[in-house]
């Protein structure tokens, strides 16, 4: 979208100068927490973490934050050809959804930022990465029905739900143009920004995962993104058709994918569900 900016700063009265506001991609943090410390998550993540580890970088248009309670992670879609170590892993996760060239900007933002969060004290131990790292827009998914919301402001607009899925990318399958899903729903296909992130960054062992992008037949996933009018189902049922549906849109196999629901800042109710 473009947009007119009137009498920018420096400039004549008149002046009228456009500038375009486009997603570039997400910055994506899958995490599990460790059980029983839940609530102090929540206290770092959404009073300090959030902030100053997302959506203060350059570049960024929003953020939101999901969980996935217990009966979700439980009927999440699971494929044979899944390398998550724990499909079920995944307690918490952050989107901070970036505008052009936000994905180098941030990750220029953000390594040297962990240093000094981490020199501060302000970091937090007792949680697992399942997967952190830059993801780029390939396209926005069309079919009947679809979202007409913009993509940079849907971290902004109240979707009531998210479906993640991870997908193969390693062919070059054809995309279903018949394939739909649930009317309103706005759905991304997006591409990993290799390098983003490094394991000295954010204070992990290089062999702990959640550095890597989980990779099928040694190429890295397509990530697949459907928000949603409607909470997610809890079942093994709807997951799986949702998978489905998404590998039908992106000439993709199926690997992994669950759904999430937002969680409301301020709130704590979502806690009672996450055991």
């Amino acid at each position: 979208m473009t947009v007119q900016a009137e009498n920018p700063t420096g400039s004549s009265p008149d002046a009228i100068v456009p500038f375009k506001v486009a997603l570039e991609g997400v910055v994506y943090t899958l995490v599990d927490v460790h059980e029983g410390h839940d609530a102090r998550f929540e206290d770092w993540y959404e009073n300090d973490h959030f902030y100053a580890g997302g959506v203060l970088a350059p570049y960024v248009l929003s953020g939101r934050r999901w969980y996935a309670s217990q009966a979700l992670r439980d009927s999440r879609f699971v494929s044979p050809a899944c390398p998550l170590p724990d499909a079920r892993a995944g307690t918490n996760l952050a989107t901070y959804f970036v505008t052009a060239g936000g994905l180098r900007s941030f990750y220029e933002w953000i390594n040297p930022q962990l240093v000094t969060l981490r020199s501060g004290g302000r970091m937090f131990a007792d949680r697992t990465h399942v997967n952190t790292d830059g993801y780029r827009l390939e396209r926005v998914l069309s079919f009947p029905g679809a979202s007409a919301v913009p993509t940079h402001v849907v971290g902004d607009h109240p979707f009531a739900g998210l479906f993640v899925a991870y997908l193969d990318a390693s062919g070059d399958g054809a995309a279903d143009e018949a394939a739909t899903l649930p009317a309103g729903t706005l759905a991304l296909s997006l591409r990993p920004n290799a390098g983003s992130l490094t394991a000295t960054s954010i204070g992990l062992a290089a062999a702990q995962p959640g550095m890597d992008f989980p990779a099928v037949g040694g190429a890295p996933v397509r990530l697949f993104l459907a928000f949603l009018t409607e909470a997610p189902l809890p079942t093994r049922e709807w997951s799986a058709d949702m998978a489905r549906r998404a590998a039908r849109l992106t000439g993709s196999a199926a690997i992994w994918g669950g759904g999430f629901c937002p969680v409301v800042p301020g709130s704590r109710a979502h806690l009672a569900h996450l055991r």
